[in-house]
């Protein structure tokens, strides 16, 4: 057996990601990283006692070359002696339809198209995905552009519910290197070649500037990610005792629309458990983290510190508010409004419209 299938055994069973009698469901491109994949976890899967099988999805880009890419994956699928499941999917239409880039309609797709496969399979299926070291320190570079929190520093992990990542630990060399050791031919998707998707200018010039700094950078920042992950679900766990014990939730229709907290309580924990508790916050009413930055939590922070009546709009519809000494965080189309209570009607209205007070700077 080769060194590098060693490898990807060891990481499986560090990790614990797979156990026996377990259903693997690949994701195959046909592209290096997922053919790599694909032969480690065959050459293992008698030893280990699980089974494969493959899903390739058709993102209907580049014509007779994505035509191609399918038809290279059945026929390896083929000699590997394991099922395949192709799907076509019009990803330039979905990305137009829904305002979601190319990328974004991308990767929704394929792990949609895993997910149902995997339902198929029953309880027992594990999906594997081929992220390698190299997408790894990509993500963080880019998570790190995007001002995200350190939960952005973590990158890519090797199991997330029951997504896999058995070769997240290789290099992308390394996998070449096992690929032309094995003599097994594999796809080039020209996509991945031209610098008009983020994370190809992230692959194309800043790794490589990086690399040129230090040829260990990759493991480096994989290092790193691993002791930020660590971290985070310090952060999290101490975030999460928070919101149990001092944060009250508002739902309506089955989804959160509102969160209240005294700001008081807010200030007790440390800074960085802080931004965690608005941020989990926000996600709880959103139902998202990304595009939320350092700027949006600190300004929420700002407005709990601050005055009473005080207000800041954040992403998705999103208003943060203190008002007396609580803070207010709550999807924009439940903060005001007539909520009826049996026979009891109540509305929110401006004051202001209705009272005047003495104008004395010490009276609110």
């Amino acid at each position: 057996m080769d060194t590098f299938v060693d490898k990807v055994k060891e990481y499986i069973k560090n990790n614990e990601m797979i156990s026996r009698g377990d259903i693997v469901v690949a994701g195959v491109s046909g592209g290096a990283d997922s053919v790599c994949m694909l032969i480690a976890l065959c050459s293992l899967m008698e030893e280990m006692d699980f089974r494969v099988c493959a899903v390739h999805l058709n993102h209907m880009i580049r014509g007779e070359e994505a035509d191609s890419d399918e038809s290279f994956v059945k026929a390896l699928c083929e000699r590997l002696l394991i099922p395949i499941k192709c799907v076509h999917k019009n990803i330039p239409e979905i990305a137009k339809a829904e305002g979601l880039t190319c990328e974004e309609a991308g990767r929704n797709a394929r792990y949609e198209a895993f997910s149902e496969t995997a339902k198929e399979m029953g309880e027992r299926a594990k999906i594997a995905v081929a992220h390698n070291r190299n997408d790894l320190a990509e993500t963080v570079i880019f998570n790190i552009a995007r001002g995200l929190s350190i939960k952005g520093l973590t990158g890519i992990r090797p199991v997330r519910d029951n997504i896999i990542r058995p070769i997240l630990f290789a290099g992308r060399d390394e996998i070449e290197a096992f690929l032309e050791r094995t003599g097994q031919e594999y796809c080039i998707d020209s996509t991945n070649l031209s610098d008009d998707y983020t994370r190809n200018r992230v692959r194309h010039n800043i790794i490589p500037e990086l690399e040129s700094l230090n040829s260990g950078v990759l493991m480096h920042i994989s290092s790193l990610s691993e002791d930020a992950a660590e971290m985070s679900e310090y952060i999290a766990s101490e975030a999460e005792k928070f919101i149990s014990d001092n944060v009250s939730f508002v739902k309506s229709e089955n989804r959160t629309v509102r969160a209240e907290m005294s700001a008081l309580e807010l200030a007790s924990p440390v800074s960085i458990v802080q931004r965690e508790i608005i941020l989990a916050v926000m996600e709880a009413i959103s139902g998202r983290r990304k595009d939320i930055t350092r700027k949006h939590i600190y300004s929420v922070c700002d407005i709990a510190s601050g005055r009473s009546g005080r207000s800041v709009s954040l992403p998705y519809n999103i208003t943060a508010r203190k008002s007396g000494d609580m803070l207010i965080i709550s999807d924009g189309d439940y903060q005001t409004g007539y909520v009826s209570v049996g026979r009891l009607e109540i509305k929110e209205i401006s004051a202001g419209d209705y009272i005047h007070f003495i104008k004395n700077k010490y009276t609110e």
